[in-house]
């Protein structure tokens, strides 16, 4: 898992008599107190136990397994084979979507907050909808343009199909793009471009706060930032129990 499963785990750690957290950024099985902080490769055992090669780690057997890997994405409100809509053997992707949101064959049906692994989500809907909006006042993208898109974006995730909407870092320019394709002026999508850029800067900040292991101190949830949109700068507000080395 990435964040999701980390956040997971940190909540269940004050609850659970033992939490395992299988994670990309672990390197190296470590544990402090009752949490086992595990590298990707780890296998689960018909005996409940952790194995990482030829070692069986430390901890008791697992009881319950929580997968923090992904969408399964699910639409009962619509007809998808008349529509025309795949979701892959394991319902990981909607295709064919033209920047994730615009139904490259039927393209008045549009889908907001398709993309996992986004950064900020709520200017990233911000986009979208923007987006949405210029497309059903007239359809700027050909079919064939819509098509190709589909097909590169295929091409690119290769058998991944479950990365199909990973945005990740990319969700920056997927959004700065979403906005230059919704019909702004020079001037205004200037403007959008410098906030971007600001709202960016604060995220950044906000992740080399964010503790790397799951039994650390999430203190970084209550830091607050206040933001002059017209100079383009910020400065933080930390809350009072925030680690002082980490200021």
């Amino acid at each position: 898992g990435r964040s999701s499963a980390v956040d997971i785990a940190r909540e269940l750690r004050g609850t659970a008599r033992w939490v395992y957290v299988l994670e990309k950024g672990c390197t190296a099985p470590r544990t402090v107190g009752s949490c086992a902080h595990v590298p990707v490769g780890t296998e689960l055992t018909a005996s409940g136990r952790l194995t990482l090669g030829d070692e069986e780690l430390e901890g008791p057997p697992v009881e319950d397994l929580i997968l923090a890997t992904g969408y399964l994405y699910r639409f009962p409100f619509l007809d998808a084979e008349q529509l025309g809509l795949e979701f892959g053997a394991v319902a990981r992707y909607v295709a064919p979507l033209h920047m994730h949101v615009v139904h490259a064959r039927r393209p008045s049906l549009t889908f907001v907050g398709i993309p996992l692994a986004v950064p900020c989500p709520i200017p990233l809907f911000e986009a979208q909808a923007r987006y949405v909006a210029s497309h059903l006042r007239c359809m700027g993208a050909t079919l064939a343009e819509r098509e190709a898109w589909v097909a590169a974006r295929r091409a690119a995730v290769g058998d991944r199909t479950q990365d199909m909407h990973f945005l990740s870092s990319g969700a920056w320019a997927y959004m700065r793009e979403l906005t230059r394709m919704s019909g702004l002026t020079d001037a205004e999508y200037e403007a959008y471009c410098r906030r971007a850029a600001l709202v960016e800067e604060v995220y950044q900040d906000r992740c080399s706060k964010r503790p790397q292991m799951p039994w650390d101190d999430d203190w970084y949830r209550r830091c607050q930032y206040s933001v002059d949109w017209e100079v383009g700068k910020f400065h933080v507000t930390s809350s009072e129990d925030a680690p002082a080395a980490s200021l």
